[in-house]
């Protein structure tokens, strides 16, 4: 099945730091790294940072080549919160009806950076569940 995308960027960049201006408006978009084999790999980042509405900024330990995926999903399959008082564990309901979905968890720094947290679990259709190392605040993106 395809997904229903409002809009979709995709680039190939080289160096240990890639400037992405994708010109979708938008901080709510998800995104994804590739390296240049073939099959694609998805590759890992030191850091994703959300500059603005048009622009993330993509750093890499080592000079990397590859492709960069920026995703923007229509409203009805996109759901955001933001947490604004840190918690270790983040509860997140978000009633899209799905355990396939795609989720971007971003800090409160200004400009907001991409984190991992220590487990994302879907544990119903309508809610997942996040657990960090410490507690956290921040942003969540979940795409169905």
């Amino acid at each position: 099945m395809v997904s229903k995308c409002a809009a979709f960027y995709t680039g190939t960049y080289s160096g240990t730091v890639w400037n992405v201006q994708h010109d979708k408006e938008s901080l709510d978009v998800i995104v994804q790294c590739l390296d240049n084999s073939s099959p694609k790999k998805v590759i890992s980042p030191l850091d994703i940072e959300y500059t603005d509405s048009d622009n993330i900024k993509i750093t890499w330990f080592l000079s990397t080549t590859g492709k960069v995926l920026v995703e923007k999903r229509d409203s009805d399959r996109l759901y955001t919160e933001t947490i604004s008082s840190a918690s270790s564990t983040w509860v997140i309901d978000h009633n899209l009806g799905s355990r396939a979905l795609q989720i971007e968890v971003l800090d409160n720094s200004s400009p907001r950076k991409v984190i991992t947290p220590k487990k994302i679990e879907a544990t119903t259709l309508n809610r997942v569940t996040v657990t960090f190392n410490q507690p956290t605040a921040g942003k969540i993106i979940i795409f169905k």
